[in-house]
C-alpha cells in the first residue's frame, strides 16, 4: 500500500487507513516526513508492505509490523489526549 502527501500540507497529523483490515496509523507530520521512503518534487511517498513474503530494501522500515506503535489504538491518547479515550 502507498500514500502520498505534499510537503506543503498544513496537516499537523497524518492518518493512513487500510480499509481491507480496518487499521489506521497515526503520525505527526514530522514523523511522516522521516519515515516516508521517497521525498521528491515536493511530495512524500510512504509505503507499507502487508505481505509477510515481501522483501523490502534492507534497513528500511516498510513492513506493517514496523509501524505497530503508530496504530491508532496505540497513539490516540498520546496524540489527542485522554478526552479522546472515554472510559
Amino acid at each position: 500500500m502507498s500514500w502520498d502527501l505534499r510537503e506543503t500540507s498544513p496537516a499537523q497529523m497524518v492518518a493512513l487507513v487500510d480499509l481491507s483490515t480496518e487499521r489506521v496509523w497515526l503520525f505527526r507530520d514530522e514523523e511522516f516526513g522521516k519515515v516516508a521512503q521517497q521525498n521528491k518534487g515536493g511530495n512524500r511517498k510512504f509505503f507499507i508492505y502487508t505481505d509477510p513474503e515481501a522483501r523490502p530494501k534492507e534497513g528500511r522500515l516498510s513492513m506493517d509490523s514496523d509501524f505497530e506503535g503508530h496504530l491508532i489504538e496505540a497513539r490516540i491518547e498520546e496524540l489527542l489526549g485522554s478526552a479522546a479515550c472515554p472510559a
